[in-house]
């Protein structure tokens, strides 16, 4: 999450935001009252992700001020009437919350970079090390990057956890009402940081410990992986077209939807929200389908596309926004189609403009 670069532009962020929700509450008054309160809650919000908890507390005193000088009577005074001073007092709380749940999640999203910047920098380390004459120092050190791995993982984990406790902590705070816009945001944040935590240990158990090879229906494999990616499905974005003769793959079912669903959720965070991610079926040979997943986004150049497969390994994403996540979605797909006789590499989409990843699976006929 990218911060302001000082604290003069955050607290101008803050004036500058709640001008503009004052503006806004002032031509949408008629529609708005008496929730005049309405449009500062997502200034605040704004605020305190982006300026930080100070420009947020700002920003909820000025809103504060300007609910009670133009839409609480007697209007153009900063007086208030006992009702009225109960009302700001509760939104001043609901604000605050606000902010510290929005800062705790910037926050969070920061100490995720932090750990993956540094799981990379350990793992070629411990690459390194295997490369050292002297067995007795190579293995100390093997061990002390294991436990600098381990300690990633488990930032990797513990981001998440404390976004959801923020959130929660708000939502069972007795002494502040909300409005129902503010508590479905904060559940908002809850449902997706659960799911960024299940698909991360998912994940990792899906590559350590996969099941049965069997015959699987190429139509229930892609049945299966829109299903798991319901977020693009909701809006549209994942296109699908099982047009091929081939009807059955012989793979283990629950490892190739993780690992195509892994693919397609990188696709989706390395590509603007308003573009569409389309997944082809084909003949690849004659004892092997193609899935083929193309994105709209910036693309990966050539000197990057087998980096992207290794652990850790994160890559920049000009044009969109900040990209989050553990380095491990590639690598850990990578694992599930080679052990399944597949292969998964990257090639130019068609027409010049995004990504195509391309996997090929193990057929049960011969398609030639």
């Amino acid at each position: 999450m990218t911060r302001l670069p000082s604290r003069a532009l955050a607290y101008i962020l803050a004036a500058t935001a709640v001008a503009i929700a004052s503006l806004a509450t002032g031509v949408l008054w008629p529609w708005l009252a008496p929730s005049v309160s309405t449009l500062f809650f997502p200034a605040v919000m704004v605020v305190a992700t982006y300026g930080g908890l100070g420009a947020g507390l700002i920003a909820t005193l000025l809103s504060a001020a300007s609910i009670a000088y133009f839409f609480m009577p007697p209007y153009w005074s900063l007086k208030v009437g006992a009702a009225d001073f109960v009302r700001l007092i509760a939104f001043v709380g609901a604000t605050v919350l606000i902010a510290s749940v929005a800062n705790a999640r910037r926050r969070a999203e920061d100490a995720l970079r932090r750990a993956s910047e540094r799981s990379d920098q350990l793992y070629h380390e411990l690459q390194a090390s295997f490369a050292r004459e002297s067995q007795a120092e190579g293995m100390r050190q093997t061990e002390r990057l294991k436990a600098g791995l381990l300690d990633a993982l488990t930032h990797n984990l513990r981001t998440p956890l404390t976004a959801m406790k923020a959130a929660i902590t708000a939502l069972r705070a007795d002494d502040v009402t909300m409005d129902v816009e503010t508590r479905r945001d904060l559940i908002e944040v809850i449902d997706e940081e659960v799911d960024r935590l299940n698909r991360f240990v998912g994940g990792l158990g899906s590559a350590t410990a996969p099941g049965g090879v069997r015959s699987v229906e190429i139509a229930d494999l892609l049945k299966a992986v829109r299903s798991k990616a319901g977020v693009l499905n909701e809006r549209d974005r994942l296109i699908v077209d099982p047009g091929c003769e081939i009807s059955t793959v012989e793979v283990d079912r629950v490892a190739i939807v993780e690992a195509l669903y892994m693919v397609l959720e990188n696709a989706a965070k390395y590509s603007r929200p308003d573009t569409a991610i389309h997944v082809a079926v084909a003949r690849h040979d004659s004892h092997h389908a193609r899935v083929t997943i193309t994105d709209e986004g910036p693309g990966i150049p050539r000197e990057m596309r087998e980096r992207v497969f290794e652990r850790f390994f994160r890559m920049p994403a000009p044009g969109v926004s900040p990209v989050s996540g553990s380095g491990l979605g590639l690598s850990i797909a990578r694992q599930l189609v080679t052990t399944q006789g597949g292969q998964i590499w990257i090639e130019d989409a068609p027409g010049g403009v995004g990504t195509s990843v391309i996997i090929t699976l193990p057929t049960d006929v011969d398609v030639g």
